[in-house]
C-alpha cells in the first residue's frame, strides 16, 4: 500500500508542478534522461545480475512482439475499412501496439508484485517492448511515413548503445562474479529513484 501511495503522490505532484508553472515545459525531459541513463540501468544491472533465467520466461518476453504484430494487422484492416490515411494507420499502429512498460509498467509491477517481480518486468521491457519498438516499431514508422527510412546499421547502433541494454549485457556477462557490497548498495540506492522519477515525469 505504501508503494501505491508513493506512486500516486509522485504522479499528482508532477501534474501540480507542471500546472502551477513551477517547472519548465520540458522539465520531464531532464527526468527522462536521468531515468534512462542512470536509474533504469542501475535497476537492470542489479536485478538481472542474479536472476535465474528459465524457459518459462520466454513467453512473457515474446508478448510485446505478438501484441504489436496483432495490432498492426488489425489497424491495417480497420484503416482499409474506414478509409483512413496512411499516416493515421501508422499512428494507430505505433500508439496502439506498444505500452509504456518502463515509466509506467515497471513502477506498477514493483507495486503489485514486489521486488521479486521486477526482474521479469525488466526482461519484458528490455528484450520485449524496447527491442520490438526499436526494430518493428521503427520499421513501421518508416513504412507509413514519407521521410527517409532508418537503415539496419543505424537501428542496431541505437539498440546496442541504449544504456539499459548495455546494463542488461553487463548483468549477463558479470553473472559468474558477485557484485561488491558497496557497488550493490550504490546500485540499489540509485535504482530506488526509478519509480518516483518515472511517475513525476508522467505527471509532468
Amino acid at each position: 500500500m505504501s508503494n501505491l501511495a508513493m506512486l500516486l503522490i509522485c504522479l499528482v505532484a508532477g501534474i501540480l508542478l507542471a500546472r502551477a508553472g513551477r517547472v519548465s515545459d520540458n522539465a520531464h525531459q531532464a527526468l527522462n534522461a536521468v531515468i534512462v541513463h542512470l536509474a533504469l540501468p542501475a535497476v537492470t544491472l542489479r536485478t538481472l545480475h542474479g536472476f535465474a533465467f528459465d524457459a518459462e520466461h520466454l513467453l512473457p518476453v515474446l508478448m510485446p512482439w505478438a501484441l504489436f504484430a496483432i495490432g498492426a494487422i488489425l489497424f491495417w484492416i480497420t484503416g482499409r475499412a474506414l478509409g483512413l490515411t496512411r499516416a493515421q494507420v501508422g499512428a494507430l499502429t505505433l500508439v496502439g501496439g506498444f505500452g509504456n512498460t518502463s515509466f509506467v509498467g515497471l513502477p506498477m509491477i514493483e507495486t503489485l508484485q514486489g521486488r521479486e517481480g521486477l526482474a521479469l518486468g525488466l526482461l519484458i521491457d528490455q528484450l520485449g517492448s524496447y527491442l520490438a519498438l526499436s526494430t518493428l516499431g521503427v520499421s513501421a514508422a518508416a513504412w507509413y511515413a514519407t521521410g527517409p527510412r532508418v537503415g539496419v546499421r543505424e537501428m542496431a547502433r541505437r539498440i546496442i548503445t541504449f544504456p539499459p541494454v548495455i546494463a542488461l549485457m553487463l548483468a549477463l556477462a558479470l553473472r559468474p562474479l558477485p557484485l561488491a557490497p558497496a557497488l550493490d548498495q550504490a546500485l540499489a540506492r540509485i535504482g530506488d529513484t526509478l519509480a518516483p522519477l518515472a511517475l513525476l515525469s508522467v505527471g509532468m
